[in-house]
């Protein structure tokens, strides 16, 4: 949430009919922004680390979580949802019990939104932050990393919230 953007608001419209929600957010970057103050953008920047994760591991962002997190906390996200209409991506928001995680057109998964999990699910990663990366005696995340997550990173005054790691 401190990346610097070239517009003001959001360009949702711009973004969301890009093929590649990841180049799309690259191309925000810039402008008279300045790196490191706070410009709330729940699915623009945050693409970006989803682009970084493909790059580094060489594994689609769902197939890395079912690998590295789901599997061991017994979550099951099945698949890639894609939206082929604005119609679609306003159902999604309003379904229940949808089970998959939004993808871009070009199969890469979003970062900040778009994956559903059961009331249960959630339960699980609030109980593996509880308990400091472990889960049935085996450390699924560095308790470094959930310290670090949730200490206050970034302010947005606006609203007087605090952001730890997204």
């Amino acid at each position: 949430m401190t990346a610097p953007y070239k517009y003001k608001f959001n360009p949702y419209p711009k973004y969301f009919s890009s093929e590649d929600w990841v180049r799309s957010s690259l191309d925000f970057l810039g402008g008279n922004g300045k790196i490191g103050k706070f410009k709330y953008a729940p699915i623009i920047g945050i693409d970006i680390l989803s682009g970084i994760l493909i790059k580094a591991t060489g594994k689609s962002v769902l197939k890395f979580a079912q690998d590295n997190l789901f599997s061991p906390l017994e979550i099951s996200v099945d698949k890639s949802i894609y939206f082929q209409s604005k119609e679609e991506q306003l159902d999604f928001y309003k379904a229940k019990g949808a089970n998959g995680w939004v993808a871009d057109p070009n199969g890469t998964n979003t970062a900040g939104w778009g994956l559903s999990l059961t009331t249960m699910d959630m339960t699980k990663l609030g109980q593996l932050y509880l308990n400091e990366g472990y889960w049935n005696g085996r450390q699924i995340i560095s308790g470094k990393w959930i310290a670090e997550s949730t200490q206050v990173q970034s302010f947005w005054k606006a609203r007087h919230l605090k952001y730890g790691y997204l």
